[in-house]
C-alpha cells in the first residue's frame, strides 16, 4: 500500500498504478509470449521480481524491525473491541442479550445500577469480559437474544387473564 500526503505524491501513485497496469501486457508482447503455456509461469518467474529489483531499495539497517512477543503476552488485550455499557446490578446487555458479570471462581461482580463498565470482546474467541478494579470478570449469558415483549394489563381482570395465559405457555414449554 502506498500512502500519499500531498497532491504531488498522489500524482506519483497514479502514474505508478498506470505503469503497473500497462507494463505486463507490453512486456509479454516484447518477450514474445504468445501462448497461455508460456504466459502462466511468466508473472512469477520474471514480472513480479522485476519491479521489486528496479523500484525497491535495500534497508539501511538489515536487521528485522519486528520484535518477538514476550512470553505470556495476552493477545486478547490487543485484539479486542470495547464498548461502554450501563449496568443493571450484576448484569449488562450487549447485542440484544443480557449477561451476568462473574470472575473465574464464580464470584459475581456487583456494581451499582447505572454504573458504566467497559465491556470487551476478544476478536479471536468472541468471549466477553469486563475489567474492573484490576480484575477480569467474564460475561455469561442469562437471557437470550431478542426481546421477549412487554405485556400490560389495563385492570385486575386483564392482569389475571395475562397471568393465566403466561402460566399456560410455561406449562406447554415444560410438557
Amino acid at each position: 500500500m502506498i500512502f500519499a500526503g500531498s497532491p504531488q505524491a498522489k500524482g506519483g501513485v497514479e502514474r505508478y498504478d498506470s505503469t503497473a497496469q500497462t507494463r505486463p501486457p507490453t512486456d509479454a508482447v516484447g518477450f514474445g509470449i504468445d501462448t497461455y503455456d508460456r504466459l502462466n509461469p511468466w508473472p512469477n518467474d520474471f514480472h513480479a521480481p522485476y519491479p521489486n529489483a528496479k523500484l525497491s531499495y535495500p534497508p539501511r539497517d538489515p536487521t528485522s524491525g519486528f520484535t518477538p512477543l514476550s512470553e505470556g503476552t495476552d493477545l486478547g488485550r490487543i485484539f479486542r473491541t470495547g464498548e461502554t455499557r450501563v449496568s443493571h446490578g450484576c448484569a449488562t446487555s450487549y447485542g440484544g442479550a443480557r449477561y451476568m458479570m462473574a470472575d473465574a471462581d464464580g464470584v459475581v461482580l456487583e456494581v451499582p445500577d447505572g454504573a458504566v463498565p467497559d465491556v470487551h470482546v476478544d476478536a479471536a474467541t468472541e468471549e466477553m469480559h469486563v475489567e474492573r478494579a484490576g480484575r477480569r470478570w467474564g460475561c455469561g449469558p442469562i437471557s437470550p437474544r431478542g426481546s421477549a415483549g412487554i405485556s400490560s394489563a389495563p385492570d385486575r381482570r386483564g392482569l389475571q387473564h395475562l397471568l393465566s395465559q403466561m402460566s399456560g405457555e410455561n406449562a406447554a414449554r415444560r410438557g
